[in-house]
C-alpha cells in the first residue's frame, strides 16, 4: 500500500510536471517542433496513465472504502457491462476474513477469471460463486464457453490465460486451485483460501 502511495505520488507527481512543461514550450515554437514535442507529449501522458494504473492494481483503494465483498461486486458488474456478458454472482459476505494481502490477492483472482472469460471463452454467460465456509473461503467462476484441455496448457506460462498468476496467487494464501474444463464444455475455476487465525495477523 505503501509503495503504491509513493509511486503515484512521486512518479506520477514528476511525470505530470514534464508534461505541463512540455505543453508550456510547446507554444513558443516552429511547428515541426510542436509536433515533435506533441508526440512527446502523448508518450508522457500514456506513462501517467500507466503510473495510475500500476498504483491501483498494486492497492485497489476500493477496498478500504466498500470492504472486499462490495469491491468484488462491483467489479463484477463493470466488467460485465462493459463485455456485454451475462454475469450471475452469488457472494458472501468476506470482509475481515482474509489478512489484507489475501483480500488482494482473491479480488484480483476473480478479476483475472473473469478477463480470461471476456477475453478467451466467448461465453454468453458466467457464474461467480463466493462463499464462506467453516474452514475457508471458496470462489468459483464458471462459463458456458469454448473450454480448453487444461492438460495442453499446464505449466505455460504463454497461453495468455493467466492461470499461472492466478495458482501463484492462491498458493500465496496457502491455497489451491482447481480447474475443471473440456474443449466445447466451457471452464470453471474453483479457489480455496484457507481461514487463518485472524487474531494473529490482526494484533
Amino acid at each position: 500500500k505503501q509503495f503504491a502511495g509513493e509511486l503515484h505520488d512521486s512518479v506520477g507527481q514528476e511525470l505530470l510536471t514534464i508534461k505541463n512543461t512540455l505543453t508550456r514550450i510547446a507554444g513558443s515554437q516552429q511547428p515541426t517542433v510542436r509536433g515533435q514535442l506533441a508526440e512527446v507529449e502523448k508518450a508522457v501522458h500514456r506513462a501517467i496513465e500507466e503510473v495510475r494504473q500500476i498504483s491501483a492494481d498494486l492497492h485497489p483503494h476500493m477496498l478500504e472504502r466498500l470492504g472486499l465483498t462490495r469491491t468484488i461486486e462491483s467489479m463484477i458488474r463493470r466488467t460485465a457491462d462493459a463485455a456485454c456478458l451475462k454475469v450471475d454472482s452469488f457472494i458472501d459476505p468476506v470482509d475481515g476474513l482474509l489478512h489484507p494481502s489475501e483480500e488482494i490477492n482473491l479480488y484480483r483472482i476473480i478479476q483475472e477469471a473473469l478477463t480470461n472469460v471476456v477475453k478467451h471463452s466467448h461465453a454468453s454467460q458466467c457464474t461467480v460463486h463466493i462463499e464462506h465456509m467453516v474452514s475457508q473461503i471458496s470462489a468459483s467462476v464458471q462459463d458456458d464457453g469454448c473450454g480448453f484441455d487444461p492438460s495442453a496448457v499446464a505449466g505455460l506460462e504463454t497461453t495468455g490465460l493467466g492461470l499461472v498468476n492466478m495458482a501463484e496467487r492462491v498458493r500465496m494464501c496457502g491455497g489451491d486451485m482447481e480447474v475443471k474444463s473440456a474443449p466445447g464444455a466451457g471452464t470453471t475455476l474453483v479457489f480455496h483460501f484457507p481461514l487463518r487465525d485472524r487474531e494473529r495477523w490482526q494484533s
